[in-house]
């Protein structure tokens, strides 16, 4: 079985951030979230295809500490993401 993987470049990241990720076998849909420091989620996209990579603009977001977390049926993958502009 392959793990669900996630990489996240760049961090701290300003407008932008990639998402390179890997879901687990059998699995070609996954959604991504973004959550404030509160917790609130801001922003949340799916991911289509078992790999590939998903770019996000970043510009209406504001500086600070969030996490980023792909939930893909049980699995899920939790990253920090620092955007300082």
């Amino acid at each position: 079985v392959v793990p669900l993987q996630m990489n996240v470049h760049p961090n701290p990241a300003t407008t932008w951030v990639a998402i390179d990720y890997t879901l687990p076998n059998g699995n070609a849909k996954a959604e991504l979230s973004i959550f404030n420091a509160m917790g609130v989620k801001v922003k949340q996209v799916e991911l289509d295809g078992n790999q590939g990579q998903k770019v996000l603009d970043l510009r209406e977001l504001s500086n600070g500490v969030y996490t980023m977390t792909v939930l893909c049926g049980e699995y899920y993958q939790t990253e920090k993401l620092v955007i300082s502009k």
